[in-house]
């Protein structure tokens, strides 16, 4: 995830937080007391730990399962990439 997906990703996290506390635009609360307010954490940690518990799963999954696969994947040579850097 790219910088400007997060950002966009906590700006719409933070504006749903402000509708559901009626927060509308002449009053200004910042995002840290919002989320205290709510007893909510930032969006980013609760990606971050997602995507933790997800390797996690992946990795105790079989040898043969496909994300597996795609996690340990290694270019062989004579590969399309090499065959590609050839052409161009």
């Amino acid at each position: 995830m790219t910088k400007a997906d997060e950002k966009r990703l906590r700006v719409f996290h933070l504006k749903c937080l402000q509708r559901i506390l009626c927060i509308f635009y002449p009053n200004l609360v910042r995002n840290e007391v919002i989320l205290q307010r709510t007893g909510d954490k930032d969006i980013m940690d609760k990606v971050r730990k997602r995507k933790w518990c997800w390797i996690g799963h992946v990795v105790r999954r079989g040898d043969n399962h496909l994300a597996k696969e795609v996690i340990n994947f290694k270019m062989e040579e004579g590969g399309e990439l090499e065959d590609l850097e050839r052409l161009g």
